[in-house]
């Protein structure tokens, strides 16, 4: 029997293996439950902000703006 056979036979056979495995995806989830390792792990939302600078059209003077077609 060769070590990959008694690999795969481990994890067929042994209720080990899956209780081992339900842990870990337990604990890492529980982990992330956690806001501040949330934010630490993954990093805080970035959030940005797109607008039009309407600057140059608030500072036109219209008093001397031909409006003739």
């Amino acid at each position: 029997m060769s070590m990959f056979e008694r690999i795969i036979a481990f994890i067929k056979y042994h209720n080990a293996f899956a209780i081992g495995l339900s842990l870990i995806f337990v604990l890492s989830l529980s982990a992330m439950a956690s806001e501040d390792v949330r934010k630490a792990v993954i990093g805080q939302e970035i959030i940005t902000e797109i607008g039009i600078d309407d600057s140059a059209v608030l500072g036109v003077n219209l008093d001397h703006f031909n409006l003739n077609l």
